[in-house]
């Protein structure tokens, strides 16, 4: 067996890159939402190519975003074609642009619709004395989102990016992420809290 498998030496390993951002625009429907101005501006498009340039040395050969499938592959197949009329959305700034600047002809929508039924968990955080802890969490994630829209109205979106990306390669000791090591199953849905 050593044989066979000295002929057939091990691929490579795959990069990958993962790319945390926001909503550039802010559609509400968050509990907590950034406050974002008008990505459109030139000092905006300004900073979104410097970022994509950044991006780009990565060579990325697949690029997804958070979006359906069938929407995100008609709009860059638009965008691409130069009709997509201008968006602010993050999947059109960073995602397509990035995706054209390397060549891609693809590009991959893996968002799944879904309803967080947030009523249901604030009950049940109650009715099992965990309203502290979910309390606890939405403080913290206001604060963060808080700093978050400070930092983009002061430095801009690559000092907001590069904060995001500090934020959850270096995590501080107590997060709302490490408090989800205890997942409690919300009766008659497919929800959890932490």
């Amino acid at each position: 067996m050593g044989a066979a498998l000295a002929q057939h030496p091990a691929a490579p390993a795959t990069s990958v890159m993962v790319v945390a951002d926001f909503h550039m625009s802010n559609p509400g429907q968050d509990l907590h939402n950034v406050t974002v101005g008008d990505v459109l501006t030139a000092e905006r498009q300004t900073e979104i190519a410097t970022i994509i340039g950044a991006l780009a040395d990565f060579h990325p050969t697949i690029v997804m975003a958070e979006w359906p499938a069938e929407q995100a592959s008609e709009r860059y197949a638009k965008y691409l074609a130069g009709s997509l009329p201008p968006d602010r959305n993050e999947v059109v700034q960073l995602g397509f642009r990035l995706a054209k600047a390397a060549g891609i002809k693809h590009f991959f929508g893996i968002d799944v619709d879904g309803d967080f039924p947030y009523g249901a968990v604030t009950s049940f955080a109650q009715t099992h004395g965990q309203s502290g802890l979910l309390e606890g969490a939405n403080k913290e994630i206001e604060t963060f989102i808080q700093t978050q829209t400070e930092t983009l109205r002061s430095k801009g979106i690559v000092a907001t990016l590069l904060s995001e990306r500090s934020r959850t390669s270096q995590p501080t000791t107590t997060t709302f992420i490490d408090r989800c090591s205890t997942l409690v199953r919300v009766p008659s849905s497919r929800a959890w809290i932490c």
